[in-house]
Parts: C-alpha cells; sequence; structure tokens
C-alpha cells in the first residue's frame, strides 16, 4: 500500500492531463464532511475522490492547450488528526511539503498571516505557490496549509499546467478565498 505522500504525489503528477468521468457536481461545503468550509469555483468542477471524512479530489472539466493536450486541473483536500503538532502550522507545512520539494516543486511565493497579501481567512495557514515540471510539461501548484481550533491539519493543492493557468487560475481563487474554518 502506497503511504499518503507518495499517493498524493501520483494524484498531482498524474492527474492535470487525462479524461474526466465523473458528472459535474455543484458548489461544495453542505454537502461534504469535510472540517473546512470552501466553495468549488463554478459548474465545471466535479467529484473525483470521495472519501469522507479526509479525502476529496475535485477536478475541473477539461479544457485543451495550443498543443492539444487535454488538461484537467485539479483541486486536493486532505484533513487528518494534528494534535502532535501543538498548533505549529510551520512544522506541518514543513513535514507535508516535502515530498513535494523532493519531487522538484519550487516554492514562488510562501505566506503567514503576518504577511502582506496573505490571502487566507486563518490565522494559523500557510500559504504556498509553486511550480514544478512533470512529463516536461510545467505546472503552478498552490499548496495551503492549515490548522484549525479543532487541532485538524488540512492541506489543500491546486494543480494546472502553466499553459492554460492565466485563463483558469482564477478559478483557483474563488476556492481560496472562500475557505473557511469551521465552528
Amino acid at each position: 500500500m502506497l503511504k499518503k505522500p507518495t499517493l498524493v504525489l501520483l494524484l498531482l503528477f498524474t492527474c492535470a492531463i487525462g479524461i474526466c468521468q465523473n458528472k459535474p457536481n455543484n458548489i461544495a461545503t453542505p454537502k461534504y464532511e469535510f472540517p473546512l468550509i470552501f466553495q468549488l469555483p463554478n459548474d465545471e468542477w466535479h467529484i473525483a475522490v470521495n472519501k469522507p471524512p479526509g479525502e476529496y479530489i475535485f477536478k475541473r472539466n477539461g479544457v485543451t492547450d495550443s498543443k492539444g493536450n487535454l488538461v484537467i486541473p485539479a483541486i486536493m483536500m486532505y484533513a487528518e488528526d494534528a494534535t502532535g503538532y501543538k498548533q505549529d502550522v510551520a512544522l506541518f507545512a514543513s513535514k507535508k511539503m516535502q515530498p513535494f520539494t523532493d519531487q522538484g516543486v519550487k516554492p514562488q511565493h510562501f505566506l503567514t498571516y503576518k504577511d502582506v497579501g496573505y490571502p487566507l481567512n486563518f490565522k494559523n495557514g500557510i500559504y504556498i505557490k509553486g511550480i514544478y515540471t512533470a512529463n516536461n510539461i510545467d505546472h503552478v501548484i498552490y499548496m495551503i496549509y492549515l490548522i484549525d481550533k479543532h487541532n485538524k491539519g488540512i492541506q489543500v493543492y491546486m494543480d494546472m499546467t502553466t499553459e492554460v493557468a492565466k485563463e483558469y487560475e482564477p478559478e483557483f481563487w474563488v476556492t481560496i478565498k472562500s475557505l473557511k474554518e469551521v465552528e
């Protein structure tokens, strides 16, 4: 059985190009058991993996890049008990981000709630925008790490190819701005 970081990496590096099989599914939160309130960008997004309460993967209906590749942007969310991190989101993020950096993800922007431009509604969170190349195709990836007041460690990953990002990256911002802590 694959360990979770390996599984996440496999999903990241394979989910961006492929064929969607699920039917569209509308806006998210009340319908999903997840320790985070969130909204999907629009009706082009649907659930691809539904393993409540700790794992959800949403994929967008495919878009074609200039080379004719079908690109399928993905939003992946994971939650786990983070009691052992004692609310230290930096330690949590460091541990969860390590497999990505080991595989070539290069962080470009790193923000905490103390930084200007921090886009999250959580104080105990870290926002990272990075890039990587897989199969000779450049990608942009958002990595968001949160620990909520219920000691849930939450990971949110958003991935698409760089070429389609100019047109479709704003959809990620709909979800990023909607992230809120469950009371």
